[in-house]
This record gives structure tokens, sequence and C-alpha cells, in this order.
């Protein structure tokens, strides 16, 4: 997560200490594995090292369906909800690297938008959400059918006159992702050798049971 020094108590080892007592409470706690999101040139010095590249996918709003969706979209409050966790759950319960929501229990993105459709019945079917601070729209989550999915983003992306469409946090072998790829899309990789996604081993033998 978001961690900082008060400026007061930096270069004092404060943070050295911090880490290493976080990851003997780890193993005494009985965890096997530690990942997280790291600055450059820091968590190496406590075992930690780089996990995956970073990730994007990009495609042309022109380039996505131009058919309506089946259902009628409608704006939607995005963030942690039961049935927006429950969707993302059934959606992604066999892709590796997704967790199980909800994780961030009071995560907010004030910029984001989010459409989403239901059935006959009132039950939602699928979803997106983007961030608006940009021309581009950032989508930040994408679930249920993909061809429905990218038919809703390109249909609100033509309304609001956007180009581009990327998506930063599919999955690699994702539905949506893979419907990507079978059309016109841009896949981008990035490594960074000390700092961003890091893992570390805690216990070696849970890690592989």
């Amino acid at each position: 997560g978001t961690v900082a020094t008060h400026a007061d108590y930096r270069k004092k080892g404060y943070m050295d200490q911090t880490a290493r007592a976080s990851i003997e409470a780890m193993r005494g706690a009985g965890y096997d594995l530690s990942t997280l999101f790291g600055v450059r040139n820091f968590y190496h010095r406590f075992g930690y090292t780089r996990a995956w590249a970073g990730h994007e996918m990009a495609v042309n709003i022109s380039e996505l369906p131009e058919e309506k969706p089946a259902a009628k979209l409608s704006k939607i409050a995005y963030g942690p909800r039961p049935e927006l966790d429950d969707l993302y759950n059934a959606f992604h319960a066999r892709d590796t690297g997704t967790a199980v929501r909800p994780t961030f229990q009071r995560a907010r993105h004030a910029n984001a938008l989010a459409y989403g459709w239901r059935d006959g019945h009132g039950k939602l079917q699928g979803y997106f959400a983007y961030d608006d601070r940009a021309p581009r729209m950032d989508i930040l989550d994408a679930v249920g059918e993909p061809e429905q999915v990218l038919r809703a983003i390109g249909q609100v992306g033509r309304r609001t006159g956007r180009t581009e469409a990327r998506f930063s946090n599919l999955p690699a072998a994702g539905a949506v992702e893979l419907a990507l790829r079978r059309g016109d899309a841009r896949d981008s990789a990035h490594w960074i050798r000390s700092g961003n996604s890091m893992v570390r081993i805690i216990h070696l033998r849970g890690t592989f049971e």
C-alpha cells in the first residue's frame, strides 16, 4: 500500500526496521509469500525481487465494435460493493493473478466513471469503469461477456469523443484481453529491475505447497 515517513523521522533507519519487522511478523503468522508494488531501488535490500512486468493493452476506439450492447447501459457507482465484487469474483474465478474482492474496503476512485448493463430481472450482467482525468479512457475494470464489454466501451468512447482506451489491469489470459488480441490492439510491457511489482518468499515449502 501507500508508505511514507514523516519528514522529521526520515534518514533514521525506521523504514529499514519496519520492513524487517514486517517480514518476521509475516513469518510468525504463517504467511508463505509477500508481494508489493515498490519504489525503485529500495525493497531488494529486504529480499524482494522483480515479480512480473508492467503490462498495458491499448486500442483505438475506432477499432472497437460499432454494434450497440445487447442491453441498455446505465451509469453505476464504482467502488467496493457486493454487486460489483460478486460479479468480478465470478468472472475472474479461474484467472491467475487476480484477488478475491473486496480487498480495499474503502477504496475510491474520485475521477472514475462506470457503466453497467442488466438482464430483464435487473441483475447486473457486466460493467466497466474508467478514469476520467485524461483524454483517453484508462480502463480500471472490464467485467462481463467480452463482446458486450467491448461494445459498451466503444459506445461510451464514441459518445464522449475519446480516441483510445487503455487497459492496465487485465489478467494475461482473461477473456477481455483475449478478445482484444483477436482485433487490432497494441500490447506493451515494461520491466524494472528493482521496483513496481516485487515478490519475496517467506516460507519456501509453503509457497510450493
